[in-house]
């Protein structure tokens, strides 16, 4: 399938896969040298998609920053927002600075008018899709935003996304970032969630991969046999 983008999927995770507490405390599994790595990863992209529990819960940016916290203008990625059902707020940081960095949102079928109005006032733009088992279809968003001239995916998100693209089987690159904590107990957030494999036939194997030290953290990227 080549008409759609390169994928990466990044994920900033304890020792134990977790991405997340309970209570959905985050900040932050991860030290700064990883944060100022992803910020040289997202520079190469030319689009940084997440889901809407993503944007509620951590309230992100998803911009280019360098070491003194400023935004790195020259970098103009769009980023994509999935959301089936319009629970954005749009008082989130990512719908704030769209005359700097192009946001759109790709929603249901069923989104609210109104929502959808107030968010294209804002300077968002926005895109209905169609429904792949109740969730908005991952083949369909990835042709439509090929088309609009993005080659270069990088998805930044909870287990839930990350789950649905590793399904697709298209994820060819990841960046998983390791923080030296365990956070435990099965109600923890996990880095990847959905249903899971079913057998070892239907797991996803890394084909080439290294680990970096970061300060305390650890980087682990490695390649998929993604059917790109």
């Amino acid at each position: 399938m080549t008409d759609i983008p390169e994928i990466s999927l990044k994920l900033a995770m304890s020792l134990d896969g977790k991405i997340a507490t309970k209570t959905g405390d985050s900040k932050w599994i991860t030290g700064p040298l990883s944060r100022a790595r992803v910020m040289s990863i997202r520079a190469q992209q030319d689009a940084i998609l997440t889901g809407v529990n993503t944007v509620i819960a951590d309230d992100p940016t998803f911009t280019v920053r360098n070491n003194e916290d400023v935004i790195d203008r020259s970098s103009n990625h769009k980023r994509i927002v999935l959301d089936t059902h319009g629970r954005s707020p749009s008082s989130a940081r990512i719908f704030q600075d769209c005359d700097q960095n192009p946001t759109l949102i790709i929603g249901g079928p069923r989104y609210n008018d109104k929502l959808k109005n107030r968010f294209e006032l804002m300077g968002v733009e926005f895109i209905t899709a169609p429904l792949d088992i109740n969730r908005i279809d991952i083949h369909f968003v990835l042709k439509l935003i090929y088309q609009t001239g993005v080659r270069k995916l990088l998805v930044e998100s909870g287990g839930e996304v990350a789950a649905s693209f590793l399904k697709t089987g298209f994820v060819s690159k990841v960046y998983f970032f390791y923080g030296p904590v365990i956070l435990g107990g099965q109600d923890a957030i996990p880095a990847i969630a959905g249903d899971g494999a079913e057998g070892l036939e239907e797991i996803h194997k890394l084909l080439h991969w290294k680990i970096e030290h970061l300060g305390k953290d650890l980087l682990l990227t490695g390649s998929l046999d993604s059917q790109h």
